[in-house]
């Protein structure tokens, strides 16, 4: 591959993300990232084959950023609720510092959003990158509820945290009147990490009593 063709396929993927964030998978068109490419859709099809091929290029190359991968390794040795902390921490800070690294979860959001969860492709890469920390989040309050049994419950504490980081990652009305402003500096965007931390442990310990 040419210096060339190199810097064109880098360029359509960029822009793929950015699309894909914004729009979501089904209402960005190919034209769409052509025109912010500036380039023709014959170089997306020789580079990435489809569409939905780009797709999956996008979403893989996105979770590598996150560096998900090594979170786990770092954090496992630490005290349950410190871990479930440094979690929602981590991807907070991703959020809203780090462009780059806040670029999968964009994409993740906006495919729930639009109720697109279903795209075959999605769920592959769902598999390959967001189950993994998923099943990590899971153990966590697994082993903080001690219900070892009860997945319909686990899987509620889990949602409920990942919605919890995305409400507040999307709505700056939230924020605004949680924080009175809408941008969080470190402090902030640290304290709420607490917040939501504790809110989730101290829904399951409620839990746990009226058992």
């Amino acid at each position: 591959m040419t210096i060339e063709q190199t810097q064109t396929k880098e360029t359509i993927l960029k822009s793929a993300i950015e699309l894909f964030a914004q729009k979501g998978y089904s209402n960005t068109t190919i034209r769409d990232i052509c025109k912010s490419a500036n380039t023709y859709q014959l170089a997306i099809n020789y580079h990435f084959g489809s569409k939905e091929d780009l797709y999956r290029e996008v979403l893989l190359a996105t979770y590598e950023l996150t560096e998900e991968r090594g979170l786990i390794d770092i954090n496992k040795n630490l005290p349950c609720e410190e871990q479930l902390k440094r979690l929602i921490e981590y991807k907070l800070k991703c959020i809203f510092f780090n462009k780059e690294k806040s670029a999968f979860y964009r994409i993740i959001s906006r495919e729930s959003d639009w109720g697109l969860t279903n795209n075959e492709t999605f769920e592959k890469i769902f598999n390959l990158t967001v189950k993994r920390i998923y099943d990590y989040l899971k153990n966590i309050l697994r082993k903080i509820s001690e219900q070892k049994n009860n997945e319909y419950m686990i899987n509620y504490y889990a949602y409920s945290v990942i919605f919890q980081i995305k409400g507040f990652a999307q709505s700056e009305f939230i924020r605004k009147q949680l924080f009175g402003t809408e941008t969080l500096d470190l402090y902030k965007v640290e304290l709420l990490a607490e917040l939501i931390s504790n809110f989730t442990i101290a829904a399951i310990k409620m839990k746990k009593e009226c058992n």
